[in-house]
């Protein structure tokens, strides 16, 4: 898969890479490289280009999870660029302030990553719901959910991720005036 990719990247190098990436995409011929170039896609163009990316990305995964449901292997692989396209659209209703449809797509990444028992897309989903509590004043919520992540973090040992969630600890614990806590 990755020996198909490399030279077509190698190719287009000098070219725009969202021109490149779409030309590789057309030229892909199985869905998870197809997934993958979705995915680059996404990450490379800003919020307006994103969501016809993201709606592309979706039903590709949409469909090849109902295609695999047998083979889990490969169903995990599409449920996870499924996770991807929630979770981008989550973002970005967070960004505009719409934290219930924020919300709805946090909860849905954490259902279906609990159900493939990805802890690395648990984590992420249950710190995104702790951040976003903390943005609507519910510190109760927040902390459970930034908990419940820490544990996560702490079990995985993943430092980056552990310093992020302490850190929105000492924020939400500033917010309730618990200044030692903070610390």
């Amino acid at each position: 898969l990755l020996l198909f990719i490399l030279p077509l990247l190698t190719l287009a190098q000098n070219s725009n890479p969202i021109d490149s990436l779409n030309n590789i995409l057309k030229k892909a011929a199985h869905d998870t490289t197809r997934c993958t170039i979705l995915k680059q896609l996404v990450d490379k163009t800003s919020d307006d280009e994103q969501i016809k990316y993201i709606e592309q990305l979706r039903d590709l995964a949409n469909k090849n999870i109902a295609l695999n449901q047998s083979n889990k292997t490969l169903k995990d692989i599409y449920t996870k660029h499924l996770v991807f396209t929630i979770f981008k659209t989550g973002s970005m209703y967070f960004q505009q302030s719409e934290y219930q449809k924020a919300m709805e797509c946090y909860f849905t990444t954490l259902k279906l990553c609990a159900a493939m028992g990805d802890k690395t897309g648990m984590g992420k989903s249950m710190y995104s719901l702790g951040v976003l509590y903390k943005e609507q004043d519910d510190n109760k919520k927040a902390l459970e959910y930034l908990t419940n992540s820490l544990k996560l973090w702490e079990e995985l040992g993943d430092k980056k991720w552990i310093g992020r969630t302490i850190g929105i600890f000492g924020d939400v614990s500033f917010e309730q005036s618990k200044f030692q806590e903070a610390l």
